[in-house]
């Protein structure tokens, strides 16, 4: 715990709003702002939970805004396609020869240096810490809400609860999720971890995952904010938003609409 704590810059949980449990904590993936602002998130939570508490989980702000102003000016894809085929080339390159271990030094080197797999990384530990501060909470139920990387996080939040007893997490909506939806033994250790439903919310129109995030996982890893989670538990809910989220970054500016209609509405 304190050497991931250590790890994670600008890890905090801010109170942004009182009520009773449960308690709602939702967690940014890419940022498209200077300063980390929850207005998007509390105008889109209000209509459905204005008498719970609500809490913002912070972390990498630097490393999620340098990567959400590469995704809001692109829109289109066309930066972030020509980026990924050089990434896909340069990795299935030396992946596919025989190399020499200073080759491969290099390769890991590279990956290291690249915030795009940095922030994954950083995701999976910042799952871990979050799933550690739960475990200390006492009578309190969570609602779980996280955009892009931050649905990555809840991923690893869950599969470190399912080892435990009892969690306390009532629901998880995971919106344009950044994290591999084919691990059926992953996905079905994080339905464990909920006593309620997953919403996996996805689009089709998400220009994001479909060229950065694909390509530069060598398409070794298929992202659930581009469609359903592979994984049979009764639990698990996927639901097509791609009528309300244009793209990677609108997820949040759609939040009402989106959780309307995963909660059955229109």
């Amino acid at each position: 715990m304190n050497r991931y704590a250590g790890a994670i810059k600008d890890f905090s949980v801010d109170k942004c709003n009182e009520g009773k449990s449960p308690a709602i904590i939702f967690v940014d993936g890419f940022l498209n702002q200077k300063n980390t602002d929850t207005y998007e998130w509390r105008q889109g939570l209000r209509p459905f939970f204005s008498k719970n508490p609500w809490y913002h989980l912070k972390w990498e702000s630097k490393t999620l805004r340098n990567l959400g102003q590469l995704a809001f000016k692109d829109v289109s894809g066309n930066k972030l396609r020509k980026l990924a085929i050089k990434l896909a080339k340069r990795s299935s390159r030396k992946i596919h020869s025989k190399l020499h271990p200073i080759t491969w030094a290099t390769f890991l080197a590279d990956l290291a240096s690249n915030p795009w797999h940095v922030a994954m990384v950083k995701a999976s530990m910042t799952g871990i810490l979050l799933a550690d501060l739960l475990c200390r909470v006492k009578n309190t139920e969570f609602i779980l809400i996280g955009h892009s990387l931050g649905a990555r996080v809840l991923y690893y939040t869950l599969n470190s609860l399912s080892t435990r007893s009892h969690t306390h997490v009532k629901d998880v909506y995971l919106l344009g999720g950044a994290v591999d939806g084919t691990n059926k033994e992953g996905w079905t250790k994080a339905s464990e971890a909920v006593d309620g439903q997953i919403y996996n919310c996805y689009s089709s129109n998400d220009s994001v995952l479909k060229y950065l995030y694909s390509p530069a996982n060598l398409w070794l890893s298929h992202p659930i904010g581009l469609g359903p989670i592979s994984c049979p538990a009764p639990n698990i809910c996927n639901v097509d938003v791609s009528k309300f989220v244009p793209g990677h970054m609108y997820y949040k500016v759609n939040l009402e609409a989106i959780l309307k209609h995963a909660m059955g509405g229109n």
